[in-house]
């Protein structure tokens, strides 16, 4: 089966057949009664159920050879399944319940399974309704916080964080996020990026002809690219997260590396970002839109205090360290909200409102220009929620 691009359900069918005396999923044994379906709609990877007709369930996620939302000519390697496993391991050693279970991981196959969290639902999609369960917002924080207290190299000392860094190695998962989010939407008429017509003007002002934000960008960059902090997700957007009531689960672990903390709590933070300018542009007229628009403020302010009260791991003087953080996290969040505008993957809260991308764009651009003078979740909340 090497060579597999794409998983038919009789490749799907062979390869669970080695597994099915794995705990938990025994009820592979009767192929002729499981259901085969491919769900979700990532940018990467292959997402496939397979349910039995008693009900039990499994997730399989495999890993094409290329970047699946681009296609055949962005080739990536497929032993980012492999970090996912490996980091899925981890989450449920450090902070169990949060993520799911992983099951069994076939590298040769460029596949694993884990638990089917049929549900839970994206956390963008109850966002982009308007709904957010503020218990959950502190259950992911405190997920986050708890991944990188426990993994910090204030915690673990230079020669454990170095060992980590090569279990954690994952070259092609950084060099993807380096392009995408920190190279390509800063380069003027790269052939990737997706500007819509209305907002190609206000991009040129804000980030083309702009040299001080194209620097920040830059240095954003090469933070991103040299800090090794702690294990963080990589990729904990709100498309990474799956909600039900106040339960979270952490998914989508295959940009897992050893690198800043800010990137983390960026994602977060941009997220609902976007989702406050969502609704409070494109369902203006509707004030529990606009209530709920405000909810996404208190989201942010929620995620930093809960955050902080736990990531007890830090170097140095504890509030140099945290202004520091914070300073980062307004770059990273700059960046983050600009590549969603300008870059190859915009968000569905607000591709189809160029009113709601404009003052996204312009956020972020506010929060790159001025990431070394922010310090606090309050400054991140007043420069990047300042009336566009």
């Amino acid at each position: 089966m090497a060579g597999i691009v794409s998983l038919s359900r009789e490749d799907l069918l062979s390869i669970l057949s080695d597994h099915k005396d794995v705990e938990h999923i025994k009820f592979l044994a009767d192929s002729d009664k499981l259901e085969i379906k491919e769900i979700g709609d990532g940018n990467l990877n292959e997402i496939h159920r397979v349910q039995h007709k008693d009900g039990q369930s499994l997730i399989v996620k495999f890993a094409p050879p290329y970047v699946k939302c681009i296609g055949p000519e962005f080739p990536l390697a497929t032993n980012r399944l492999d970090i996912e496993h490996r980091a899925l391991v981890k989450y449920n050693q450090l902070c169990p319940g949060h993520s799911p279970i992983p099951y069994f991981n076939d590298q040769g196959k460029h596949l694993f399974a884990m638990e089917d969290l049929k549900e839970h639902e994206v956390l963008r999609s109850q966002l982009m309704r308007g709904e957010l369960n503020m218990q959950a917002v502190t259950k992911l924080a405190y997920f986050t916080a708890c991944l990188h207290r426990e993994t910090h190299v204030a915690k673990l000392g230079e020669d454990e964080i170095k060992v980590m860094d090569q279990q954690f190695k994952n070259e092609p998962m950084v060099e993807l996020t380096n392009n995408f989010i920190f190279t390509y939407p800063f380069i003027k008429d790269q052939p990737t990026n997706k500007i819509a017509d209305q907002v190609l003007r206000k991009a040129n002002a804000i980030v083309y002809d702009s040299p001080r934000l194209l620097e920040n960008a830059a240095k954003m960059k090469q933070i991103f690219l040299t800090k090794k902090e702690a294990l963080v997700h990589g990729d904990l957007h709100s498309g990474s997260v799956m909600v039900k009531e106040d339960s979270i689960k952490v998914i989508d672990a295959e940009f897992a590396f050893v690198g800043p903390c800010a990137f983390d709590l960026a994602l977060i933070l941009s997220h609902y970002i976007i989702s406050h300018y969502q609704h409070m542009l494109t369902r203006k007229d509707n004030q529990l839109h606009r209530q709920f628009a405000y909810k996404c403020i208190d989201a942010c302010h929620k995620t930093v205090e809960t955050y902080l009260t736990h990531m007890t791991s830090y170097h140095g003087n504890k509030d140099e360290y945290i202004s520091n953080l914070m300073s980062e996290t307004a770059g990273f969040t700059g960046c983050e909200l600009i590549r969603r505008v300008l870059g190859t993957a915009h968000v569905e809260d607000i591709k189809d409102s160029p009113s709601a991308e404009e003052c996204v764009l312009d956020a972020g651009g506010r929060l790159l220009n001025a990431y070394e003078r922010i310090h606090s979740i309050d400054r991140i909340m007043f420069i990047g929620l300042a009336m566009c």
